[in-house]
């Protein structure tokens, strides 16, 4: 890869020619995609569309987003031509990346990162470099969801200035120390549904009802898929009542 400027910054000729070939694949079809080309037709059109502004935003009173019901004529053609003339071999990037992380900051949540599951990434993979001539809009797996599978949770404080994972360590301005407060649901982090499935099956337990192993054995495992941002991540270890009933 060319180097720019930094060293760890480069363009795509470091590449092989076939790696190369298969970057350039994989980013077109993003960019085809309906939702891509609708986020450019958007920054181009300089205004959201109130259904836009409305997946990641409370509406506020007098916003013009909420009045700006679609896009301006000529604005996806914009965006498409965009595509077209985008300079793909001039793009640089970072060169170290250990890991892929989504911040969906949507309004229904979840606000905490998450990487794709197994299942996700494959589905991404083979869109970005299957052999087909199938329109990238009608294959698009794009935008990705998150769901309880989606573990390893991060908080947007902690990730950004303490474990290094960002889109960009601009990308916002960030407060000197972590927020605190708000309500703490399992949208968020999916192990507080196992933490307090757990609490009640110590309880059923101890009063001497039945109490479902697996269910108890899968509540444990999904503990150790957590970060130490995590709400949990101090009590993951504390449920040593289940050693009796596994005996």
């Amino acid at each position: 890869m060319a180097l720019n400027g930094s060293l760890d910054m480069a363009t795509i000729d470091v590449l092989e020619t076939e790696h190369q070939k298969a970057f350039v694949q994989a980013l077109m079809r993003v960019l085809e995609t309906d939702v891509a080309e609708r986020t450019f037709a958007e920054i181009i059109d300089g205004l959201p569309t109130i259904e836009s502004y409305q997946d990641f935003h409370w509406p506020q009173e007098g916003h013009p987003a909420t009045q700006h019901l679609e896009l301006c004529p000529g604005m996806i053609e914009k965006a498409r031509q965009l595509r077209s003339d985008l300079p793909v071999t001039s793009l640089t990037f970072r060169l170290p990346c250990n890991e892929l992380y989504l911040h969906a900051s949507r309004r229904v949540g979840p606000y905490t990162l998450f990487p794709l599951t197994t299942a996700q990434f494959e589905r991404f993979v083979d869109f970005l470099l299957a052999d087909t001539e199938e329109s990238a809009a009608s294959r698009s797996p794009l935008p990705f969801r998150a769901t309880s599978e989606n573990r390893w949770r991060w908080h947007s404080w902690d990730a950004i200035t303490r474990y290094h994972i960002f889109r960009d360590k601009y990308e916002r301005t960030v407060q000197p120390t972590k927020p605190t407060g708000g309500v703490k649901s399992s949208v968020d982090w999916p192990e507080i549904a196992d933490e307090l499935y757990l609490i009640g099956a110590m309880h059923d337990y101890w009063d001497g009802q039945p109490v479902d192993k697996d269910k108890v054995r899968e509540a444990l495992e999904n503990l150790q898929q957590v970060t130490p941002s995590s709400p949990v991540w101090s009590t993951r270890n504390a449920h040593t009542w289940t050693k009796n009933l596994f005996e």
